[in-house]
């Protein structure tokens, strides 16, 4: 008998959310309402212009977000990620646990954990700058074979995908204990971007997508037209509408 409904991993991100006035948010240089990369070097500098400021942290990442999710709706749930032994791989912790999901992964000694500067100005408009630090080397040796062989799904970020090397080899390895043990696998393509080069091949063992992701990979321009492709790859595809906040049934 399985004891865990969903096992999840992929990058684990702390959002570090921050107000700031018009002329503050000036001086950094930045367009609002971007999304970017930063090196570990970077993200630190920008941290510590903030270091004075009253910072909320919340705990999260793709997948991340939908097992706690699965677990405030009563799911046993798992995740694994890559952090470090800093302020915020201990905060990261401690939110898990107090959201009832366990966390299958040590922490790794040195390093940073991954964080996400969302700057705020006074029009609501949220500027984001993110560092996936220790989280971006996420490899198989990261898996716990143990709670897959427990789970009745196992839950794949798809920013893994910006990996080749480590994020692929996670990958591979966990639909290869997944079927070893009789898992159920699930994949989120999480962002558009990462899919445009992908082929259909790729999507065989998707079991949930955006419906923008879907237009996009599938190089259709009509929903109704990806829609009937992807129910043809999939036994239960769900297509979740982002911006109606809700999830379409095929």
């Amino acid at each position: 008998m399985k004891s865990i409904d969903v096992y999840g991993f992929g990058n684990g991100i702390v959002d570090v959310l921050i107000e700031v006035d018009e002329n503050e948010f000036s001086q950094l240089g930045f367009e609002k309402g971007t999304m970017n990369l930063l090196e570990p070097s970077h993200q630190a500098e920008l941290l510590s212009r903030f270091s004075n400021r009253d910072c909320k942290l919340v705990s999260g990442g793709s997948v991340a977000n939908s097992v706690v999710l699965l677990a405030q709706l009563g799911a046993k749930t798992a995740f694994s990620s890559r952090l470090a032994d800093d302020t915020y791989g201990m905060h990261y912790q401690s939110e898990f646990e107090s959201h009832q999901v366990q966390l299958a992964s040590p922490f790794h000694v040195g390093g940073k954990s991954g964080t996400s500067v969302i700057l705020i100005t006074p029009d609501a408009e949220r500027t984001m700058r993110t560092s996936l630090g220790v989280s971006g080397d996420f490899g198989p040796e990261d898996l716990e074979e143990e709670f897959i062989r427990q789970s009745r799904w196992i839950f794949i970020e798809g920013y893994l995908f910006c990996n080749p090397d480590r994020g692929h080899a996670a990958v591979r390895y966990a639909i290869e204990l997944a079927k070893k043990h009789d898992t159920k696998i699930a994949i989120t393509l999480s962002d558009g971007w990462i899919v445009q080069n992908q082929t259909k091949t790729k999507l065989s063992h998707t079991k949930r997508i955006d419906h923008t992701l879907l237009t996009s990979t599938l190089k259709m321009s009509f929903l109704i037209q990806a829609l009937s492709c992807i129910m043809s790859l999939m036994d239960t595809p769900i297509l979740e509408r982002v911006e109606a906040s809700s999830a379409m049934p095929p």
